[in-house]
């Protein structure tokens, strides 16, 4: 039998709302698998700022997926035994490993594995690292009107914001169901009280319908096929156990994706901005309490 240890996969986690929910997460203890567009962006990614060691048996990870690049990036040449392998990073607090002098130096090793490799620690070869929350974070906005906007842009907007959204969630909820036969069957030990697996998709409330703003037409329609899709896709995993639901967050003034945004759309943005004005702390302090929530 083996002991689980959960985890969370985060995609958009270099900066931003992403950045916000694994240093949330990290902090209450959950093993993190942040997701960047590249080497160079998840290089970024830090400890005692992005991801934090609170609990024994925690480990971290990044990977480098180019989500703009769907279905592309489903099917890499580098793969092993048919499953995809991503370079990245694995992080380790120097104090639980014996490999280390130094208490104080966060361990850093660049890996190149599968996204749901579950043998994170060689020290506990008994250890499985399960996902058991996936953060579908990462997204990108347009930058003008729609007749201006390029086929390379509409796509990547789209590959973003909804197609890479779907594969993760369909690739992520096979081994959710996995996983959970095999806590059934007793093969795998999960902590006490952890929550059922969950999956949280952050859409925003330009895709709602309600609120229109001119230069952000494909994104607020990428943004309301994800709401649909979530819905929808709630009601297929229900029978598993799983959770499935959308997030519409308010509008975050001061991250990449408001100040992406040409003047004129943000001067109109800027007359929005009394209707629901969030941050990305609160948006990270959303999903933990979410994820944690046992009556949805």
């Amino acid at each position: 039998m083996h002991k689980g240890i959960p985890i969370a996969i985060v995609t958009g986690a270099t900066r931003g709302i992403g950045k916000a929910i694994v240093k949330k997460l990290s902090q209450q203890g959950v093993s993190c698998l942040g997701i960047g567009s590249s080497m160079e962006s998840i290089s970024g990614i830090t400890t005692n700022d992005h991801l934090h060691f609170t609990e024994p048996n925690q480990i971290h990870r990044s990977m480098a997926i180019d989500l703009t690049n769907w279905p592309q990036w489903t099917r890499r040449q580098q793969q092993k035994d048919n499953k995809l392998m991503f370079k990245g990073y694995q992080y380790q607090d120097p104090a639980t490993s014996s490999s280390s002098s130094d208490a104080d130096a966060t361990i850093r090793t660049e890996i190149c594995k599968s996204l749901f490799d579950s043998q994170w620690s060689s020290s506990n070869p008994q250890h499985r690292y399960y996902v058991n929350l996936l953060v579908n974070c990462a997204g990108i906005t347009q930058d003008s009107v729609s007749i201006r906007t390029s086929t390379e842009m509409i796509l990547k907007i789209l590959n973003v914001n909804f197609a890479s959204c779907v594969t993760l969630s369909n690739l992520t909820l096979k081994k959710m169901i996995k996983w959970q036969n095999m806590i059934k069957r007793e093969q795998l030990t999960p902590p006490k009280d952890v929550p059922s697996p969950c999956i949280i998709n952050i859409s925003s409330i330009l895709g709602q319908g309600d609120i229109t703003l001119p230069g952000t037409s494909i994104y607020s329609a990428s943004k309301a096929a994800l709401i649909q899709y979530t819905k929808t896709l709630a009601q297929e995993t229900e029978t598993w156990g799983i959770r499935t639901q959308s997030m519409t967050p308010g509008l975050i003034p001061n991250t990449d994706m408001i100040q992406d945004l040409d003047q004129v759309t943000r001067n109109q943005l800027t007359k929005l901005m009394g209707l629901n004005v969030t941050s990305s702390e609160v948006v990270a302090n959303d999903i933990w309490d979410r994820y944690i929530r046992r009556d949805n």
